[in-house]
């Protein structure tokens, strides 16, 4: 049986993406979203995670470059906010 492991719910979701082995990661910093955003950028930054990750404009731009790369094959990752999910509909 694995060890267990204390860590945060920001840090258990950014594992959980690792774990997935996303290969795109979309990011705009909204709360609650930065804390996990931070999570992927270290574990990509020390080669924990093999992904391009992808800085938005806003919350549109966030949403566009997760579909696209989901569209082309991709595993792809994003998170925001209730407010900011909402905002980035509007353009579908």
């Amino acid at each position: 049986m694995a060890k267990a492991k204390m860590m945060t719910g920001c840090r258990a979701s950014a594992e959980g993406a690792k774990a997935a082995e996303v290969e795109v990661i979309c990011s705009f910093p909204i709360r609650p979203y930065t804390a996990i955003m931070m999570e992927l950028a270290k574990m990509v930054a020390d080669g924990e995670l093999n992904a391009e990750f992808v800085h938005g404009e806003g919350e549109h731009a966030q949403l566009s470059v997760t579909l696209g790369a989901c569209a082309a094959g991709a595993r792809a990752f994003t998170g925001s906010s209730g407010v900011g999910v909402t905002y980035a509909m509007e353009l579908y």
